[in-house]
C-alpha cells in the first residue's frame, strides 16, 4: 500500500512539455516530511483533475536532502518521478 502524500509539496514538474508526442505524461514531485521514510517506500501523490479524470503519480521515493531545523526538528526532502495515471489505475 503506497504512502499518500497530501502535504509538504515543494515542487511539481510535468515532462510532457519537453516531448508532446510521448504516449504517457511523466511528472516529478518533491515533498518534505518531518520523519525519515524507509528505503523503497512507494508514494502516491494526487495531481487533481484533467478532462474530468482524477490523476495521480505513484513511484518510489528518493531522498534528496535533509537538514536540521533547530535542536529538536529535522526536515527530509524527497523526490518521486513516474507516469501520471488515472487515480486507482496503478
Amino acid at each position: 500500500m503506497p504512502l499518500h502524500i497530501r502535504r509538504g509539496l515543494r515542487k511539481l514538474e510535468f515532462d510532457s512539455a519537453a516531448n508532446p508526442r510521448a504516449p504517457t505524461e511523466e511528472a516529478l514531485v518533491e515533498f518534505v516530511t518531518d520523519a525519515p521514510l524507509d528505503v523503497g517506500t512507494t508514494a502516491c501523490v494526487p495531481l487533481g483533475r484533467r478532462n474530468g479524470v482524477l490523476r495521480e503519480l505513484v513511484g518510489i521515493v528518493q531522498l534528496v536532502d535533509s537538514k536540521q531545523l533547530g535542536t529538536q526538528r529535522r526536515e527530509y526532502r524527497y523526490r518521486v518521478r513516474g507516469a501520471v495515471t488515472a487515480a486507482g489505475a496503478s
